[in-house]
């Protein structure tokens, strides 16, 4: 049986806020719920054969615009997969209108907190202190928590120290051409994100998000990627060999997923080079701008 601390879900690509490299695109998606609930179930009932985690955590853009998000925390809590309840990361403007039936099952909602906005998080961390509501701030979860305690001590400080971001910042990750096979080898080998940045859609399960969401996004900026990521990324989950294809996924020095032919990388000295750039919200010329790149 495969233990995983935890897994993220993407139930939405869309937010709420307009972040200037954000790394799903956000800003270029409108607002779409294309995720099938029974999908999702079939794909948690496959996953309990092989692998128990602590938490599943809902993600995106903005997880708590989903309308059924309920829906999906419910069913994952019940499941044999999740051991101790389901998470949501989010930017917690709309925490304050969730149903009472999203905090029956949010065990803890990750709350991250971006500059150059109108957000009052302090009127936000007192609803949620005055409802008795749990949540954690990122930047304490990444630097001062039980989870940063059992990263340390399965993986290193140093490994932990190349996936703790500065958290005023977003990474700049955007490719306009695909990179060749050395480069994105680089990429792969440097980026400490496909250790722990795990999920699973449509029937596959990835150890990187970018093969989910990178061709929705890309497409929305007009930049054409000439494959599925989808597709050529990841295993499938009702494989009766999933075992031994994610060890050999999770495992491989070489290369094996082609989104890393489309990223920059949360890796450092690399010949890609990167950079941390401060948080700010993207205005309405800067968003159509970009979205007629090409």
């Amino acid at each position: 049986m495969i233990h995983r601390e935890y897994l993220d879900y993407y139930i939405t690509y869309h937010c709420n806020l307009k972040c200037a490299n954000c790394s799903v695109g956000s800003p270029y998606i409108d607002p779409t719920f294309q995720w099938d609930f029974d999908s999702f179930k079939n794909d948690v009932d496959n996953l309990s054969k092989y692998m128990r985690i602590n938490k599943l955590r809902f993600i995106g853009g903005e997880p708590t615009l989903h309308p059924d998000i309920a829906e999906f925390m419910k069913y994952a809590s019940e499941s044999d997969l999740v051991l101790h309840g389901v998470a949501v990361a989010t930017n917690g403007i709309s925490l304050k209108s969730m149903s009472s039936e999203f905090w029956k099952y949010c065990q803890m909602a990750h709350i991250s907190e971006y500059a150059n906005t109108t957000i009052n998080y302090d009127k936000i961390y007192k609803w949620l202190d005055d409802n008795n509501k749990p949540y954690k701030k990122v930047h304490e979860l990444l630097r001062n928590s039980d989870f940063k305690d059992r990263c340390i001590e399965k993986h290193g400080k140093e490994w932990m120290d190349g996936v703790t971001p500065d958290l005023g910042t977003f990474r700049d990750l955007v490719v306009r051409e695909e990179l060749d096979h050395d480069k994105a080898q680089e990429v792969y080998s440097a980026c400490n994100m496909k250790d722990i940045c795990h999920t699973f859609n449509n029937g596959k399960y990835y150890n990187c998000g970018f093969s989910i969401h990178r061709n929705f996004y890309y497409d929305s900026i007009g930049v054409k990627i000439p494959y599925d990521l989808n597709e050529t990324d990841g295993i499938k989950i009702d494989d009766d060999d999933f075992e031994q294809n994610y060890h050999d996924l999770i495992n491989s020095k070489e290369i094996n997923i082609n989104a890393c032919r489309w990223c920059k990388g949360f890796g450092e000295n690399t010949s890609v080079k990167s950079e941390n750039l401060p948080h700010r919200q993207l205005t309405v010329d800067e968003i159509q701008a970009e979205k007629i790149y090409h």
